[in-house]
């Protein structure tokens, strides 16, 4: 569903160094589809469309499955006709919700481009192409944003499903004649095998730039000159503390090396009846963000066990390693020295 892009360096020593973090938006392939839904749902009916989805899903999927093929062959000089076969289910709910909608199509947005034939429907190259045109526009001007800063880059290397489709493919030529566009064989499959010789050899890519913020649901103590008043408590140590405050442990835009690049933190329970520390985890795009409601995401949570006097402030040091194919932690109780299991779970 999305665009995804990076800028890669390519090393003397043949690995790669990543020099501007992942960017993109909501305009990969699935847009396409979405923009076919919302073609079939004013051809067709809404009600009657989304009938079949709920119905009938075996035969919803087959258009799809249809179009999946169809999609890849268009092409931006290409006048012919493309045929998608129409299941009964959907001609049946179409007819029992509106029994001339084969008629008024020729009163829509669609007149003369599209024609019934028995179980097919045809549309003109003229629709077809009209259905990935938003999609495309945004992909060729999030790359040209990203050249603009990088104006060394040579080549640009096309993955993913989306990447088969021949009139995307044709637009990003055009679009940057100066860049040479390296499609591979089974470009659908790119991605999946990347990730198999990633996982043989994480130290190909030598460095990376974060994408996001990672931070941690703190309980800072209140500054007067950075937090709300209306976030100030006092917990049960009568340390005066802001409610909902965001500690961030790495920011977006750093550059982290295959070694891994460990940040730690010193975590403490609020309160004297406390049993265990739910530690959150949170991350944002945001490289300056102070509380955990300003467009923070959830990422997952520690759950650390606590030991000791109750009536002491009870502290742990937690240590992340961000950079290796997961985010490895440790927690250390500070009073014992000794190192507690934490439950790093992914869903709340």
């Amino acid at each position: 569903g999305t665009g995804d892009f990076t800028v890669h360096e390519k090393l003397d020593n043949g690995k790669l160094k990543e020099v501007s973090k992942a960017s993109g938006g909501a305009f990969g392939g699935i847009n396409v589809d979405k923009r076919l839904f919302h073609f079939f749902s004013k051809l067709f009916g809404e009600e009657a469309f989304t009938q079949l989805k709920s119905e009938e899903i075996c035969d919803y999927l087959d258009i799809f499955r249809d179009f999946e093929i169809k999609k890849r062959t268009v092409t931006d000089d290409c006048e012919k006709n493309y045929v998608i076969r129409l299941p009964s289910s959907l001609l049946q709910f179409a007819s029992n919700n509106n029994p001339g909608f084969r008629k008024n199509a020729e009163s829509t947005d669609f007149k003369g481009h599209v024609n019934f034939w028995h179980d097919k429907l045809k549309i003109d190259s003229t629709l077809m192409k009209s259905l990935f045109t938003e999609s495309i526009q945004n992909i060729t001007t999030h790359i040209e944003g990203i050249l603009q800063g990088f104006p060394k880059v040579r080549q640009i290397l096309l993955v993913g499903g989306y990447g088969e489709c021949i009139i995307l493919q044709d637009d990003i030529r055009k679009c940057f004649p100066q860049q040479d566009l390296i499609i591979p064989q089974e470009c659908e499959l790119a991605v999946v095998k990347g990730a198999v010789l990633f996982g043989h050899d994480s130290k190909v890519i030598f460095e990376r730039i974060l994408r996001y913020s990672y931070g941690t649901n703190s309980h800072s103590k209140f500054d007067p000159s950075v937090h709300c008043e209306d976030r100030k408590y006092v917990d049960d140590y009568g340390i005066t503390r802001c409610r909902g405050s965001f500690y961030t442990l790495v920011k977006a835009g750093e550059k982290i090396t295959s070694k891994g690049h460990i940040i730690s933190s010193a975590i403490f329970a609020l309160s004297k009846n406390q049993s265990e520390i739910e530690y959150k985890i949170f991350y944002t795009e945001k490289t300056n963000t102070i509380y955990l409601d300003d467009d923070c995401k959830f990422l997952g949570k520690l759950i650390i066990p606590l030991t000791g006097d109750k009536d002491t402030n009870r502290k742990c040091n937690v240590s992340f390693t961000f950079g290796l194919t997961e985010i490895c932690c440790k927690v250390t109780e500070k009073s014992s020295g000794r190192d507690i299991e934490a439950k790093f779970e992914m869903l709340e």
